[in-house]
């Protein structure tokens, strides 16, 4: 299977910065000699040159041009088709470019080279939980941990899959194991937050969401979170000043209707009784419904 194929438009000026970046490597390759000790100093420079082309596309994907590193990318693949990392580092370009089908190949085939490339393991997890793949995330996210288990970021999208398998309190074990490595971490806190009120735990999950909503740093994707298990809980009204704090009234009134949606299905519950108010807890989401909100507020990974 071939790579992304490379969009027609040429990037003059990211080429020459490449070739310029790569002069003293490549002299250095030019002047070496015959032997075992010339073998090993060429390998040093083909590593050498390699390094030189990622630092250059890492560079350039960090400072906001992901069309560029692509290219980047894809020239260093040409002339390291054997290694692992300029295919993961392709496969996060086109992630950021929106071409998850591109992106999701150039993850598999780094992961083909190397079954323990990390950032390809991570992005192609992503891409499966952005597509309701929880069984394949889920596997993912176990190989990294695997290599290491003080990882709380694959922690983090272990219980993300979790979640969206339905298998909320595996998922809180997942999030507790992030948070006991990263007790400060925001992604974590987030999701578990939102896990527990998914999961029929509404009161702790709007406890913590309360919190991390109330802090100075709080973010709006944090405070919709909290709308999200307010209205889940039942508390229509409370679900509607948060999210009235960052969204437009039109937006307000779509995410009321959708969390009156989803607490009419929830099975057991009086609608008329919110738990935030009787003390009581929800019932657990049904696969469909953790499925609808997972397409609306996407995760923290």
């Amino acid at each position: 299977m071939a790579i992304p194929p490379d969009r027609p438009i040429k990037r003059h000026l990211t080429r020459l910065a490449v070739s310029l970046s790569l002069v003293l490597v490549v002299s250095a390759c030019a002047t070496a000699g015959t032997g075992p000790e010339s073998a090993q100093s060429e390998a040093f420079n083909v590593s050498a040159e390699l390094d030189a082309h990622l630092r250059m596309a890492d560079t350039t994907l960090a400072g906001g041009d992901a069309a560029n590193a692509a290219d980047l990318y894809r020239r260093a693949h040409e002339l390291h088709p054997e290694k692992a990392a300029p295919l993961a580092g392709l496969g996060r370009a086109l992630s950021q470019l929106g071409q998850e089908d591109d992106a999701a190949i150039a993850y598999q085939q780094a992961i083909a080279r190397d079954p323990a490339e990390k950032n390809a393991l991570r992005g192609l997890a992503a891409i499966h939980i952005s597509r309701g793949d929880g069984e394949n995330a889920l596997a993912n996210y176990d190989a990294l941990l695997r290599q290491d288990n003080t990882d709380h970021r694959a922690w983090n999208g272990r219980g993300v899959a979790l979640d969206s398998l339905g298998q909320h309190e595996r998922a809180w074990k997942s999030y507790r194991a992030g948070l006991a490595i990263a007790p400060n971490n925001l992604a974590l806190q987030n999701n578990y937050g939102l896990s527990l009120a998914m999961g029929g735990k509404a009161i702790e999950g709007i406890q913590i969401l309360s919190e991390l909503a109330g802090a100075p740093n709080a973010t709006p994707r944090t405070r919709q979170n909290l709308a999200l298990a307010l209205g889940l809980a039942g508390d229509i009204e409370a679900a509607r000043q948060i999210a009235a704090i960052d969204l437009p009234p039109e937006e307000v009134a779509k995410n009321v209707a959708f969390y009156k949606q989803i607490r009419a299905r929830q099975p057991g519950l009086d609608a008329s009784l919110p738990a935030t108010e009787t003390g009581a807890e929800n019932a657990a989401l049904e696969h469909d419904q953790i499925r609808a909100i997972r397409n609306r507020w996407k995760p923290h990974l």
